[in-house]
């Protein structure tokens, strides 16, 4: 027996008698839930509701378990035989639809925990601000710099010709911080004044700020280029969206349309995930470990709720 082909056939069959998964759930005693667990051949009907499915359905039991109508007498021998092999392989194809089912799940759970954690751990890094940051000298020529209230910094050194070096600063904080008020000691040390030939914090608008530069540097702020890479990612997001899409279109009436729906989905509710995430902070283009586990997490749910709304569509059907 093939379950899905007897899937298939009861939804057929309901459709004949004008009958919603609600309508027949109600007169089986069953939920609509069942009723699309039979037909998409992910469960099947227990031996005490097969009888009365089959004469709902106007149908013989062995025609239901068939999958199919059967237009001879079939002998109770071999009805007995059909049913008894049918029951065999569907309860063996339902065990094995409800372990993948399981580790499926077990593998979203987990997919969903590490992004979120991810996400909490994520640097959101600060904009520059008046007071945010301070300088000073210490007796022994080095300098220090500290942050302004409970944030990371950031010291990024470039050695340059002259063996001189240019720092590159910048707070950040996390929403594991924010949440759980993890305090930090946000200061370091840099080399002795006479060694550094400026500092700059990042980022700025639109160039770096300049905190601190020697007598005899010259040039003014930096400008640090964008991350473009988000900007792929949109245009690969749009690019796979519409070719879905159009190849959705070609088989949406076909068997296997559905399939085809459901992974045209995926660059679709990522596409309008990082539209959702991003346009608001198209300047934040230093966050992009933030944005990218934020992008995964909203497309993880916007993907979820499609899944619940074709669902609900088939159960109406």
């Amino acid at each position: 027996m093939n379950v899905n082909k007897t899937g298939a056939f009861i939804s057929e069959l309901r459709k004949e008698q004008k009958l919603t998964q609600q309508e027949l759930g109600d007169l089986l005693h069953v939920s609509d839930k069942a009723i699309s667990r039979w037909e998409t051949g992910r469960g099947f009907p227990d031996i005490a509701t097969l009888e009365p499915l089959a004469d709902t359905l106007n149908v013989s039991v062995a025609e239901l378990l068939k999958g199919e109508r059967i237009k001879e007498d079939v002998p109770l021998q071999e009805v007995e035989s059909i049913t008894k092999e049918s029951l065999h392989q569907a309860k063996g194809k339902i065990q094995r639809v409800r372990k993948h089912s399981l580790l499926f799940g077990f593998f979203a759970a987990l997919l969903l925990f590490t992004l979120t954690l991810a996400h909490l751990r994520s640097p959101i890094t600060l904009p520059y601000q008046d007071g945010r940051i301070h300088l000073e000298t210490l007796d022994d020529g080095r300098m220090l710099v500290s942050a302004e209230g409970n944030f990371h910094l950031s010291v990024d050194p470039v050695n340059l010709e002259g063996g001189k070096t240019s720092y590159f600063l910048s707070c950040h904080t996390t929403l594991w911080d924010k949440i759980f008020q993890v305090s930090q000691e946000s200061f370091r040390i840099l080399k002795q004044q006479s060694e550094i030939d400026s500092v700059y914090y990042y980022p700025g608008n639109p160039d770096d700020v300049v905190l601190y530069r020697d007598a005899h540097a010259e040039g003014g702020g930096v400008q640090t280029l964008p991350r473009l890479i988000y900007n792929y990612w949109l245009f690969l997001g749009v690019l796979a969206s519409a070719a879905g899409g159009i190849i959705y279109w070609f088989t949406r009436k076909k068997a296997y349309g559905e399939t085809v729906l459901k992974v045209v989905m995926l660059p679709i509710t990522f596409t309008l995930s990082m539209i959702l995430i991003l346009v608001p902070h198209m300047q934040a283009v230093y966050n992009a470990p933030y944005y990218l586990s934020g992008i995964l997490l909203t497309a993880f749910a916007l993907y979820a709720l499609f899944l619940l709304w074709l669902n609900r569509r088939k159960q109406q059907n």
